[in-house]
């Protein structure tokens, strides 16, 4: 399959339906006009929306991020950015969103001690990026490839706060080449993990330690810094702009 070409389309949904057509409409709008969004057409392609289905000399329409029409027949409206994929193949891709995809493994009782100044509990550890843990799993990937996925979003699932999440392509190219997004999310859970300290051993504790946390980040950024230095700290003041994932086991 050839998604390294393609890296830069991120297909989400059934390839092979039109969600809606371009035609001309008559009668008044009742309201504002609808504003037409970004065309982008992937012309010339070879798509494959199902299994045994090929379509030769394709065109993809996306407006925005969402596509509104495949064929052979596809009219590219005036104005339309294109690309021409003439020699490729598409296929469409499902995205598994909640992943440990290519992370080390934290075993309980055995967590890391990483250097400089950290955060006092380690079940606090937003400094932690998966980007940068990422290993590609070849017999993981194939598995999911075969489910017809190819793009995770993968983070390493140890901790209270556990640092951000990646997006990563399942080519198995290079680290560099597979990691579309290095910082996707921000991930959280009342599960301490791998720690060995014994704060917390409660879900109440969990909360009440997280909750700290929190305060003691904007503590941080607004004097702490200029009193200590706090990677944590400082990671989790530099997440609050991504989207903050919780696992919740009910």
């Amino acid at each position: 399959m050839l998604y390294s070409s393609l890296r830069s389309l991120l297909f989400v949904g059934a390839l092979g339906r039109s969600l809606f057509s371009f035609a001309q409409v008559n009668a008044p709008v009742n309201g504002p006009a609808t504003k037409l969004g970004v065309l982008t057409a992937f012309v010339h392609a070879t798509v494959h929306p199902s299994a045994g289905e090929v379509l030769t000399d394709a065109t993809i329409l996306v407006l925005d991020d969402r596509i509104v029409a495949v064929g052979e027949r596809v009219t590219v409206p005036a104005g339309a950015v294109q690309y021409d994929l003439k020699g490729l193949h598409v296929w469409p891709g499902l995205v598994e969103p909640y992943s440990d995809f290519g992370m080390p493994k934290a075993e309980r009782g055995k967590e890391e001690n990483p250097l400089g100044a950290r955060f006092w509990n380690p079940a606090i550890r937003p400094s932690t990026r998966a980007d940068q843990l990422y290993i590609y799993d070849e017999d993981k990937a194939a598995s999911l490839r075969a489910q017809g996925f190819t793009t995770v979003v993968a983070h390493r699932m140890d901790g209270i706060a556990r640092g951000t999440s990646c997006t990563v392509s399942l080519t198995g190219l290079t680290a560099s080449e597979d990691v579309i997004s290095p910082r996707t999310s921000a991930q959280f859970s009342f599960r301490k993990g791998a720690s060995k300290e014994a704060y917390p051993n409660s879900l109440t504790g969990s909360i009440a330690l997280l909750r700290q946390t929190f305060y003691d980040a904007r503590w941080y950024s607004a004097a702490g810094k200029l009193e200590q230095s706090d990677a944590d700290l400082q990671a989790l003041n530099d997440q609050l702009n991504l989207p903050l994932v919780f696992e919740a086991s009910n």
